[in-house]
């Protein structure tokens, strides 16, 4: 089993460089609420990121990048952390829309990936709020402004 899937007390070990690995370190707070407000960039593919990036100079907020509703549920909360393995991530604030799973949300969180639950039930968005500050995360209830195409998965 590869360190990043060894279990400790049941539960996953975060990958190297997460927020919840001691030698990684979070994304700043401050930056998290000033990208929080700018355009939202739905991805599909790892070209959807690069683009963005090329079109976009270095030293300004991250760019918010999220994947499109049900895109979560279809390829499983592994596929963001995934395709943004080697690209800069202190450029980018990735949110991974979970829809109304709380189990999705929380490993999103687990693999070190901000996290929009806009259909989580009320009672379990205070704890998973938590758990997100915890980790230096965000987890937002509410979708928000968006650049271009804004689809459901597989339409």
């Amino acid at each position: 089993m590869p360190p990043s899937a060894a279990r400790v007390n049941g539960a996953r070990e975060p990958p190297r460089g997460s927020p919840l690995d001691k030698e990684g370190s979070a994304p700043p707070h401050e930056a998290m609420i000033t990208a929080a407000s700018a355009p939202w960039s739905p991805v599909r593919v790892r070209a959807d990121i690069v683009t963005l990036l090329a079109e976009t100079p270095p030293g300004g907020p991250p760019l918010v990048i999220v994947t499109p509703p049900g895109l979560v549920a279809a390829a499983g909360p592994g596929w963001l952390p995934a395709l943004l393995d080697g690209l800069p991530r202190d450029r980018l604030l990735p949110l991974a829309d979970c829809g109304g799973d709380a189990g999705f949300a929380l490993e999103s969180l687990i693999l070190g990936v901000g996290v929009l639950a806009p259909e989580v039930v009320e009672a379990a968005r205070p704890r998973l709020a938590a758990i997100g500050a915890a980790m230096g995360l965000p987890v937002l209830f509410e979708r928000a402004p968006r650049r271009g195409p804004w689809t459901a998965a597989g339409s």
